[in-house]
């Protein structure tokens, strides 16, 4: 009999240090592998206009001091020129929702089929016909944008006279370079649409840019594969550590007893322990995992910009905060129970004495 409540009180201990752990791991994990909540999260904390306008300014201004092509260069000094409100008009003209839902849509899809099935890459291809055609249809706003970025000074008569006997010219950097009056403007702003038309026909910008190959040339299929298997483990974890710990848990309450006057104790100062586990669990995790993610996303993904790497720890915390805040709610609701079963064994003593009293 002592052996037997030896190895419930062995069960009930190791589910109470365990069992907080297994909650946030299904909560973020769970939040993770969900490719309905993960598609929901990146509109709402990086492809609403006014967070991709932040995103998108923040990368500029990270890759203006690394570009040596001035032909480049030009191009991303006049992006990083750009305000936030700049950006916002940029992305909805040329970049709106419901163009770019499909695309990010169908990425994730790749993504996932990819780690359910046993190919070695994900499969993902990005069809840019759309956002082409979209872009030849608004090259004269693109050009009145990126003119109205530059500011560039009033140009003096005699260069705009020969500017406009040249037809404003066959070049873009010049006539981005050139201020000229509202009298004339339209007809400057049309041939700069034309000549960004042009540019983009002679670009021949693929129809369809191939992820994987992209990834195959970067990526070592055995690192890959490792991933994979890690993320699969980790969410067969995720989805039922929780399951199979609470049923130990009663496992060993079973094994206690339930008849046992102690009974009632045992639970309540398990509920107890459970709650103080996670308080602390969710603790440790909005101050020290956090802080260790941030440091191994910035270590290990140094090639990417870092305002991604902003966002993406911005997602993660957006997670934690939530797992968090449920093991918040369940630890209050365990302590409540646990007083609620105390008190209920006290009045039940009381009236015990009280009737051995009277009798």
């Amino acid at each position: 009999m002592k052996i037997k409540k030896y190895i419930a009180s062995v069960l009930i201990v190791i589910t109470i240090l365990v069992l907080p752990v297994s909650v946030l791991l299904n909560q973020v994990a769970g939040k993770f592998f969900s490719k309905e909540f993960t598609s929901q999260m990146l509109y709402e904390k990086v492809f609403n206009t006014n967070d991709l306008a932040y995103l998108m300014r923040a990368i500029a201004n990270e890759r203006i001091k690394d570009v040596q092509d001035l032909k480049t260069g030009m191009i991303i000094a006049i992006f990083s020129k750009a305000d936030s409100r700049k950006w916002e008009d940029l992305l909805q003209t040329l970049l709106p929702q419901e163009q770019l839902k499909p695309v990010v849509d169908h990425t994730l899809d790749g993504f996932y089929d990819w780690k359910a099935n046993d190919a070695d890459y994900p499969d993902i291809q990005v069809r840019t016909e759309s956002f082409v055609e979209h872009l030849s249809t608004n090259t004269e706003f693109l050009f009145r944008w990126a003119h109205s970025v530059t500011r560039p000074p009033q140009l003096k008569p005699d260069a705009l006279e020969q500017l406009k006997a040249q037809g404003f010219g066959d070049s873009i950097p010049p006539l981005l370079l050139s201020g000229v009056p509202d009298s004339i403007y339209d007809a400057f702003a049309e041939r700069g649409g034309e000549l960004m038309a042009e540019q983009l026909a002679k670009a021949n910008v693929p129809k369809v840019i191939d992820l994987t190959e992209i990834i195959k040339g970067k990526t070592e299929v055995e690192k890959l594969r490792d991933i994979k298997g890690k993320l699969n483990i980790l969410q067969g974890v995720s989805k039922w550590a929780w399951v199979f710990l609470t049923i130990l848990l009663m496992v060993g309450f079973w094994m206690y007893g339930f008849r046992n006057k102690a009974f009632p104790s045992m639970v309540s100062r398990s509920f107890f322990g459970l709650a103080v586990g996670m308080f602390t669990v969710a603790w440790l995790a909005g101050h020290y995992l956090l802080e260790n993610l941030e440091l191994r996303i910035h270590a290990n993904a140094e090639s990417a910009p870092r305002p991604l790497r902003n966002k993406l720890i911005e997602l993660i915390t957006h997670y934690l905060d939530q797992a968090g805040g449920l093991m918040y709610t369940i630890g209050w609701v365990l302590i409540v129970i646990s007083l609620g079963i105390v008190a209920v064994n006290v009045i039940k003593v009381r009236r015990s004495k009280a009737l051995q009293t009277k009798t």
